[in-house]
This record gives C-alpha cells, sequence and structure tokens, in this order.
C-alpha cells in the first residue's frame, strides 16, 4: 500500500502548490504537468500482474500489430476501435506492453487533469477526491472505461458543459473507447433540464433513479449490448463485491442532497452535478439488488459518480468560516483515506504496487 499513498500525497502536495500559486499563471501550467506526468507514469509503468484484468490487456497489446488486426477486433471481439488503435500503435513504439499502458494513462490522465483545470474549483481537493474515491485506480483494471469515464468527466466541467455540441463530441470521442458511454448522454441531459433547484425538478430526477433501480433486471438482461461480460456478470448470484462502496456511494448522495440549501456559490452546477450522484446511486443500488458482481452493470455508474470530483471543492468554497473549513478538510481526508485504504487493498489484485520488470528490473 506504501506506493499508493506516495502517489496520492505528491500529487496531493503537487495540487496544493497549485493553489498556493494560483496568481502565477506560469508556474501552475509546470505543476500541472508534473501532476499528469506523475500520474501517467505511475499507471503506465505498472506490472501486468497489478490488476486482475491487466493481463488481458498486455494480451491484447501482443496480438494487435497492424490496422487488420485493429479491425478484426473491432469486428470479430466487439472491441472498440479506438482502444484497439492504442494498441497497435504501442506495438509500433515497443515490444513491450509498458507502451500500452503509458498511451492508455496518457489519455486518462490528460482528461482528468483538463477537466479540473479548466472548472474553476479548488484542484487540490478535486484531486485527492480522484484519487481517494479510486476513479484513477479503476483504471488499473477496467483500462478501456477509465478513458470513457475521464472524457465523460472532462465534459461536466462549467466551461465545457455549456456547449450542446461540444458534450456531444465528447461522449461520441468516449465511444470509442467504451460503448456504454452512450449512456451518459440522455441522462446528462436530463439533469442540464432539471439544474434549478425546485421540487418539481428533484422529483423529476428521484422517479428516473427509482425506474432504474426497478428496471435494473432488464438492463442487466440486455447489457451485452454494451459489453457482452456483463450479462456474464448478471448471471453470478454470489453476495456482490461492491456492497461497501454502494453504500458510501449513497451516504454521500444524501449528504449532498441535504445540504443543497446551503450552496450559494456555483449552485447550479452542484445541482446538475447532484442529479448525476443520483444516477449514479440508483445504479448501484439497483445492481445490489440484483446480487450482480462489483465488475458488472454496477461499473455504468462511475459514469455519474465522478461527480464527487467537483461537488466536494464546491462545497469547500461555500464555507467561509476558517475553523469550519479547516473540520471540513479534516472530515474529508479522514474518511477519504480510510475508503481509499479498504478500496484499494481488496479491489481486483491492486495491492501489492509493481512496477513493470522490464522497465525496472
Amino acid at each position: 500500500m506504501i506506493p499508493y499513498f506516495i502517489f496520492l500525497f505528491l500529487v496531493v502536495g503537487l495540487a496544493g502548490l497549485v493553489e498556493y500559486f494560483s496568481s502565477n499563471k506560469l508556474v501552475c501550467r509546470f505543476l500541472y504537468v508534473m501532476i499528469f506526468l506523475v500520474m501517467t507514469l505511475f499507471a503506465g509503468l505498472r506490472s501486468e500482474n497489478v490488476g486482475t484484468d491487466s493481463v488481458r490487456y498486455s494480451v491484447l497489446f501482443s496480438s494487435t500489430h497492424t490496422l487488420q488486426a485493429v479491425f478484426d477486433n473491432f469486428s470479430t471481439k466487439e472491441l472498440e476501435i479506438g482502444f484497439s488503435l492504442l494498441a497497435c500503435v504501442g506495438s509500433t513504439l515497443s515490444d513491450n506492453y509498458a507502451a500500452f499502458f503509458l498511451l492508455c494513462a496518457t489519455l486518462g490522465s490528460a482528461f482528468f487533469c483538463i477537466g479540473i483545470r479548466n472548472s474553476p474549483t479548488n484542484c487540490c481537493i478535486a484531486f485527492s477526491a480522484m484519487i481517494m474515491g479510486g476513479f484513477f485506480t479503476f483504471g488499473f483494471n477496467g483500462m478501456r472505461q477509465t478513458i470513457a469515464i475521464a472524457i465523460c468527466f472532462c465534459s461536466m466541467g462549467t466551461n465545457s458543459s455549456k456547449s450542446f455540441f461540444r458534450i456531444v463530441l465528447f461522449v461520441a470521442l468516449a465511444i470509442l473507447f467504451h460503448k456504454s458511454a452512450i449512456i451518459f448522454l440522455p441522462l446528462y441531459f436530463i439533469c442540464k433540464l432539471t439544474r434549478n433547484d425546485s421540487l418539481k425538478n428533484s422529483l423529476v430526477i428521484l422517479t428516473i433513479a427509482l425506474a432504474f433501480v426497478l428496471l435494473m433486471p432488464v438492463l442487466i438482461e440486455y447489457s451485452g449490448v454494451f459489453y457482452e461480460r456483463y450479462t456474464l456478470y448478471g448471471e453470478d448470484q454470489r453476495e456482490s463485491v461492491g456492497t461497501f462502496s454502494t453504500l458510501c456511494l449513497c451516504f454521500m448522495g444524501v449528504f449532498f442532497f441535504c445540504i443543497r440549501n446551503k450552496i450559494s456559490i456555483s449552485k447550479e452546477h452542484y445541482v446538475v452535478l447532484l442529479h448525476l450522484l443520483i444516477f449514479a446511486c440508483a445504479i448501484a443500488v439497483g445492481s445490489l439488488l440484483c446480487a450482480q458482481s462489483g465488475s458488472g452493470v454496477r461499473r455504468l455508474s462511475l459514469y455519474f459518480s465522478v461527480s464527487v470530483i467537483f461537488l466536494w471543492p464546491i462545497i469547500y468554497a461555500n464555507i467561509s468560516d476558517r475553523m469550519y473549513k479547516l473540520l471540513f478538510l479534516v472530515f474529508f481526508f479522514s474518511i477519504g483515506l480510510v475508503y481509499y485504504y479498504l478500496t484499494t487493498l481488496n479491489f481486483n489484485g491492486l495491492n501489492p504496487y509493481i512496477i513493470n520488470p522490464c522497465v525496472i528490473p
């Protein structure tokens, strides 16, 4: 676990310096580049033994050397063409899977950093929420979907969410890496249409969320359209491994919903993000009630639960008293560090972290 905490403290420390030197744009840009490099190298230089799905990705890399192989993957394996292209490009750079992992990490890290950079938010809290919430390390298992999630996340920022065409473009790009990203588009626009904090809009969102819970068995049945393995996960009737994370997600949803009337700064953006989080809770709860594996349809909730990366900083910005700010930080980091430790320790072979032996023997 030590490498994961070193990574966390290094990124958060650099993000803290961004806040400290916020008036110096040149220094801030340099620090963002450093954050991007740390994230990219940490994810890209890991061994294929870190993450249960990483071996599958290294096998894909070793078999995708030509454009013909890219199209074969798309037609026979239904593998998204964008992801196969990354494998093909990586194979032209090196015969070691590190090239492929680095390319994937570059895209994911870039979109996460751009999303945070383009939003007027406290980047230290945002990066902390991203890492402690497990959104970044999820990519060690779900590389394809993490790239798609990062692209969709980039569209959530206030500077990126004003243009209809831009959001459609983001989702279209995300679909090149994971077809499931299509679910983000209609629900995001529902949240945009209900961005005013009113009882009517809250009822609309809660009704749709309840429908998700009730119709989850149907969604699982047809989830093979997005990803064939989702259907296989749905047949697994063992107790869900996502119980703990689902409970934590619902706790945050209730918490953010209850304090919405206390928000004045970035209120409209907060409401949109809150509604996205409610959808995430609905998908996670529905998946849990269907006794689905945490690797199944529940993964769709990640497209919406990343909204917490912006929600926590907005709450911090709305606290004026210095003592309350300090108490908030103590609460946020205490809960976040415990969650980060428990999920990283127990999530799909993330621990121990091992560097690619071909890079550092």
